[in-house]
């Protein structure tokens, strides 16, 4: 199971919902947390009294019956949700196959005018957008913002999700369509732990292996191999700190069947080897 969580501050509210559940009525905009949520097993989510902050998630896989005013609806992969501060949110899976989706919680005092402005209003808002690549980076982005930290974080977070939350916008106003690369993206994404070539992946977009390395590197910032290597990386954290599994099991639950190379690739990318990772 794939689940990475990243918070904005730590805080000692106890509650399953309340963690880092803050308003801001002074910056613009602030994401407090992100994350990606990945299961095979039933399970149901009921906040009867809401965050304080908006909440957006986007369906990767899979089918969710999510509780609106008007009724329950079975949303399936491709759907953009917002949730609004300080209402009752419900979702459920029901089982059978697996469901995985990315989520954001976010505040801030232009929030409101911003989503009004890019149509996503009123709220609860939700829409059949399709498998969007862009999405799916920006996402990315986020999480990599949250992991490289750095004084200017909450800013160049801000940043992203204004990205975000336009590309949202511009693939609920347009008619869903496949974006750019996104069939291999949506492969790499589900299939990192697996032996990966330039070749098939080009094949699955119908281009060249030197106008496929072009196209990624200028979509994401870097080469279709690190891409998957960051995957891998991200992955092999979220098991050290939420899992007893030996480093080495890690590593092959990643896609690294030599565990020294494993640490070699953790220790450049992280900083630190995995079990002092682990440690800290």
């Amino acid at each position: 199971m794939k689940n990475r969580s990243y918070y904005a501050f730590d805080d000692d509210t106890q509650g399953a919902f309340a963690r880092c559940s803050t308003e801001s009525l002074t910056a613009p905009l602030a994401v407090n947390c992100a994350g990606e949520m990945q299961s095979a097993f039933p399970f149901s989510t009921d906040n009867a009294e809401g965050r304080l902050d908006y909440y957006l998630m986007y369906i990767k896989s899979g089918e969710l019956e999510v509780s609106f005013p008007d009724g329950d609806r079975t949303l399936g992969a491709g759907t953009a949700v917002i949730f609004p501060p300080r209402r009752r949110y419900r979702y459920r899976f029901a089982g059978g196959g697996q469901i995985s989706y990315l989520w954001c919680h976010f505040t801030g005092s232009d929030v409101s005018r911003l989503l009004t402005e890019l149509g996503l209003a009123p709220l609860p808002f939700h829409r059949q957008i399709g498998r969007e690549g862009a999405i799916l980076s920006e996402f990315e982005r986020i999480f990599s913002v949250f992991s490289e930290g750095g004084v200017f974080r909450d800013p160049i977070l801000a940043h992203t999700l204004e990205g975000l939350l336009l590309t949202v916008a511009r693939a609920s106003a347009e008619p869903a369509s496949p974006a750019p690369l996104s069939r291999s993206v949506g492969y790499i994404n589900e299939n990192y732990t697996r032996d990966i070539r330039i070749p098939d992946l080009a094949r699955m977009e119908n281009l060249s292996n030197s106008r496929y390395h072009v196209l990624f590197c200028e979509a994401f910032g870097m080469p279709p191999s690190r891409y998957v290597t960051k995957l891998r990386v991200q992955s092999a954290c979220e098991l050290l700190l939420t899992t007893d599994l030996p480093v080495k099991q890690v590593g092959l639950s990643v896609g690294y069947d030599d565990p020294h190379f494993f640490s070699k690739i953790f220790k450049a990318y992280a900083g630190v080897s995995p079990t002092k990772y682990r440690s800290k």
